[in-house]
């Protein structure tokens, strides 16, 4: 697989923003995650709650706090690359869809069961007996969470999502600068960048 590092002059390759993958901070291997399913889930857009209101009112959904999130990633037209930033290396994916719902079978969610009466872990206003409750997002595959989970007593949960299929470009090496002081603080973000291939 290519490596692009930045450059300081225009070339082919350059991305119109930003999409970080590590959903509440519990997800360990984003970028592996990435690569095993081919799609990018929108920042704040990864609970049943959230596509159901997505699906009733989208202007209503973009308008909420997580939503705008969810907006900025929606408003990258097919075709666009993208990085998906973790620490100091990365991702360029190209979006190869438009906007779709349901469930990523290539991710669960592993959580304490919980007071608040939810089926599932809720989106919408974030409820903080949910949100606390997660412990990790991983992929279904890993047998040996699944058991260590399960035996600890943790439910799983099939992770809901509003997303969009890409194609993988290239890994991106920042030369050493974390993602986050390059690309911004935001789950998502335009951020115009030129990259070159690796000597």
């Amino acid at each position: 697989m290519p490596t692009y590092v930045p450059s300081d002059t225009p070339t082919e390759t350059h991305t119109d923003g930003y999409v970080r993958q590590n959903c509440n901070k519990k997800n360990e291997d984003p970028l592996g995650t990435v690569r095993r399913s081919d799609v990018l889930h929108m920042p704040w857009g990864h609970t049943k709650a959230d596509i159901e209101e997505y699906q009733r009112d989208p202007a209503a959904f973009f308008s909420s706090h997580g939503g705008r999130y969810a907006k900025a990633c929606v408003d990258f037209p097919e075709g666009s690359l993208v990085l998906v930033p973790n620490g100091k290396k990365g991702l360029i994916v190209k979006f190869k869809s438009g906007v779709k719902l349901g469930v990523i079978s290539s991710l669960c969610i592993a959580v304490y069961p919980r007071a608040c009466g939810h089926v599932n872990v809720c989106g919408g206003r974030r409820c903080s007996i949910c949100d606390e409750s997660i412990q990790e997002v991983f992929s279904p595959l890993d047998t040996q969470k699944l058991c260590a989970y399960l035996k600890a007593g943790l439910i799983l949960e099939p992770f809901w999502s509003i997303y969009r299929e890409i194609e993988i470009v290239g890994e991106a090496d920042y030369n050493g600068v974390d993602g986050r002081s390059m690309a911004g603080q935001d789950s998502v973000g335009t951020w115009p960048r030129y990259w070159k291939l690796r000597d």
